[in-house]
């Protein structure tokens, strides 16, 4: 199942489904791949290559498809249906197009801006058409956004020694929670999340194991009716998200990276000081494909 979501239904229409209830029947569906954004050096005076190259870039994306209005479950026409898909093509729109492929559990979703759409009447009742998207990202997550809440930890010191007298049989403390909690991404490639932490607390350090990844803060302080949101795909850091409070530069930076989610399980921990017990961290993502 395909279809189109616009979440800014002020500037054109809220989406497409592409099925016949819809009026049309797609014969070809291309998710693409992305491109390599490739960087490399010249070495002076030798063959070859250095080659750094990481990371994607964008892909495009193309739908073919037949409009055949008589098959649409409400009356309308070719020219009706080519209105909305091409409502759908302002320029300005970053829509998401959905895709759950042989009855996938979870649909994937990616944000798209268009790129072409070819519609030529060449039969009475009919037309064939193919759309194309470029996708800035160039990666697809998932349709739905998971979470996870994480307490604040003290690192896993013991709690206590021994008492002297000894008395038998014999305790022993067990460890302090250190705050670290497993995130699953269930994707193939990494994932950024959205971080989100509730006062009250002072300095913060969060940690991801899988990563080796840390962000250190320095003289923040957040009250009990505030949260500090770090959006580590955008890159911003803000009281309640919004960007004319930010908080950047309480990060130290040479102790710090933004976060990402490896495939797979990452332990991730929240190490606050000056907490109480409302204080946690909620980890919000979407699992990532290429």
């Amino acid at each position: 199942m395909l279809r189109i979501e616009n979440p800014n239904s002020s500037l054109g229409p809220s989406g497409f489904l592409f099925h016949p209830s819809s009026g049309v029947k797609v014969s070809k569906w291309d998710p693409g791949y992305p491109e390599i954004r490739e960087i490399a050096d010249a070495i002076p005076q030798m063959n070859g290559y250095r080659d750094y190259t990481s990371f994607f870039g964008s892909r495009v994306i193309t739908i073919e498809f037949r409009i055949y209005a008589p098959w649409a479950s409400s009356q309308t026409t070719r020219r009706e249906i080519l209105d909305t898909l091409k409502g759908l093509c302002n320029p300005a729109l970053r829509p998401f197009i959905y895709e759950g492929i042989d009855g996938a559990d979870q649909e994937r979703r990616i944000m798209v801006r268009p790129d072409s759409l070819s519609s030529p009447f060449t039969m009475p009742h009919t037309n064939e058409v193919q759309m194309q998207w470029v996708a800035p990202y160039g990666l697809w997550e998932s349709g739905q956004i998971e979470t996870v809440q994480i307490g604040p930890g003290s690192g896993g010191g013991l709690t206590t020694g021994r008492s002297y007298p000894l008395t038998f049989p014999r305790s022993y403390a067990g460890r302090a929670p250190s705050g670290g909690k497993p995130v699953l991404n269930d994707g193939n490639i990494e994932a950024y999340p959205a971080l989100l932490i509730y006062g009250p607390c002072t300095d913060v350090t969060i940690f991801n194991n899988a990563t080796n990844e840390q962000m250190k803060f320095e003289a923040l302080n957040l009250t009990a009716s505030q949260s500090l949101v770090i959006n580590n795909r955008e890159r911003s850091i803000t009281i309640g998200g919004q960007p004319n409070i930010s908080k950047y530069d309480k990060v130290d930076w040479t102790q710090s990276s933004w976060i990402k989610l490896a495939p797979g399980e990452n332990q991730m921990s929240f190490n606050p000081t000056g907490y109480t017990e409302t204080t946690k961290m909620q980890v919000a993502y979407r699992h990532s494909w290429i």
